[in-house]
């Protein structure tokens, strides 16, 4: 004879369990100040370049010395421009200067 499982009895009170009334369902749902937390979340750092989908990441090839040149031109400035920026606005001077 083979003996029942220590979990029959849980089991089984679990099958009979009636469902949960509307209040339980209401009980479960996070409270609305956690919603509140989670769509305020600007704290920290702003979010950059990589996540913003108009910029897509692209490689260049430049001498060393002038990129370190420039990239020492931007930071002597203290204008806040990147490298990726002054390219940038290289780029469309150029095409708005093409026939």
């Amino acid at each position: 004879m083979q003996q029942p499982s220590k979990f029959s009895g849980a089991l089984s009170r679990l099958r009979e369990a009636p469902a949960p009334a509307g209040d339980a369902v209401e009980e479960q749902k996070a409270p609305e100040s956690a919603v509140a937390e989670t769509v305020i979340r600007n704290r920290g750092r702003p979010t950059g370049k990589r996540s913003n989908p108009e910029f897509k990441p692209t490689t260049l090839l430049l001498r060393e010395q002038t990129k370190r040149a420039a990239t020492r031109l931007l930071e002597d400035k203290a204008s806040g421009q990147d490298l990726s920026e002054l390219v940038e606005q290289l780029l469309v001077q150029w095409m708005k200067k093409q026939p």
